[in-house]
């Protein structure tokens, strides 16, 4: 594909700035996101070279197409408020039916749809009662969110633990040597 700017063809939506693409499927269509103005952003694909609004939830400020299948089915996350706490819906859109909010799980605020396969089962995540805390998830191809969990509380204390070992060793071993910074 050329991506070259041409006169008769836009590479972001009308009122913005900035646009970004996230995945191609073997098609060659693109999905990603546009400014539309200052201060929102609408998911996007684009198709030889022409881009696409696909729009937002209701009340999305910040809406990305995060992946997209070879059946045109695209998936993101579409941003409500920054907080706190940090508020947003994973969504799944067709050509047949435009944007459908996915939901979170019970008690939750917040999902972001990362991935969807050929079958349209979706991968992503949410949290669940607790802004703090997210679940992997998946969505079946009837929009149904499952819950796969998280590792068990005693196998998060073990990895905390040794992450907290290995940070201190990195210190004591950094203290004494010049340092590198972005």
């Amino acid at each position: 594909m050329d991506f070259r700017r041409r006169n008769d063809q836009p590479r972001k939506l009308s009122g913005g700035d900035s646009s970004c693409a996230f995945e191609i499927n073997s098609s060659g269509v693109i999905a990603g996101d546009s400014f539309v103005s200052s201060t929102v952003v609408d998911a996007a694909s684009w198709t030889d070279n022409k881009i696409k609004s696909l729009g937002a939830l209701p009340k999305g400020i910040f809406t990305a197409a995060l992946d997209l299948n070879d059946d045109g089915e695209i998936v993101g996350e579409s941003v409500f408020g920054y907080g706190p706490p940090f508020t947003s819906h994973g969504f799944e859109w067709t050509s047949a039916g435009g944007m459908k909010d996915l939901g979170t799980l019970s008690g939750g605020d917040t999902s972001i749809a990362n991935a969807v396969n050929s079958s349209g089962i979706i991968a992503g995540q949410s949290n669940s009662g607790s802004v703090l805390y997210w679940h992997a998830v998946k969505w079946n191809s009837s929009d149904t969110i499952d819950d796969l969990g998280t590792l068990p509380a005693a196998l998060q204390h073990r990895l905390r633990h040794q992450r907290r070992q290995r940070d201190c060793r990195l210190r004591k071993h950094l203290d004494n040597a010049a340092h590198a910074m972005l």
